[in-house]
């Protein structure tokens, strides 16, 4: 897409040189313009006898060159011409001359274009402003928001770092941080003994597995227990 940047129009006496646009494109940035001239409205137009017309493109009261550039145009009433792009830099006044060879071009409607066929800073920046907008990225108010939750993750991921230490090459908690744990009941390695003393003295020294166990009794069968108790008064 191209920006237009100004339109003129006026009727022309263009047996002599005429100026058709005067502009100053940009004051702060340089830019790349192009001119589209249309020459006859249907009503004003050209006397349809062709030829060969000049245009001149002056830049801060200097002509550009080729000065001036020459046009052949066909014998109809009405053309339109453009020109290849041209420089302008910052805050220089810019003017669009034209001139036709034939005696009889005394009124004819001249409309000229100027456009910005560059890419500049400043449309650059608005377009880039605006897609940030629209978009609802990276604005300041999204940035603080992001920056304080990030705050207060990192004070909780700085006291957890303190919680750990490198077991070569494994992280395990520090002495510091498991102060405070559970200390795992009473399952002691002396209790496990004195654990599996008891179930010995259950079973008895005449104890088969294979003839005294209970999956091996079956239905019916008289079992007779015989219970010892120590009474202390």
């Amino acid at each position: 897409m191209i920006t237009q940047l100004d339109t003129e129009n006026a009727d022309f006496d263009l047996t002599s040189i005429q100026t058709v646009l005067t502009d100053t494109p940009d004051v702060t940035n340089p830019m790349l313009c192009q001119i589209l001239l249309a020459i006859g409205d249907g009503s004003k137009d050209l006397d349809a006898s062709g030829g060969t017309f000049e245009i001149t493109i002056n830049i801060n009261g200097v002509p550009l060159q080729p000065s001036p550039t020459t046009q052949y145009f066909a014998a109809v009433a009405r053309v339109m011409w453009w020109s290849d792009p041209f420089p302008v830099p910052a805050n220089m006044a810019m003017t669009i001359q034209l001139e036709s060879p034939n005696g009889a071009d005394t009124d004819v409607d001249v409309t000229a274009y100027l456009y910005e066929v560059g890419v500049s800073a400043a449309s650059v920046n608005a377009e880039v402003d605006t897609g940030i907008s629209d978009a609802a990225l990276a604005t300041a108010a999204n940035l603080t928001t992001v920056d304080t939750v990030v705050d207060a993750i990192k004070v909780t991921t700085d006291k957890l770092d303190d919680t750990l230490e490198d077991d070569g090459g494994t992280y395990r908690f520090t002495e510091n941080a498991l102060e405070e744990a559970p200390s795992g009941g009473d399952a002691t390695a002396a209790n496990q003994v004195l654990l599996l003393e008891d179930i010995a003295d259950v079973k008895g020294t005449g104890f088969v597995k294979d003839t005294n166990s209970l999956v091996n009794e079956s239905a019916g069968l008289t079992i007779n227990w015989t219970i010892e108790a120590t009474v202390t008064t």
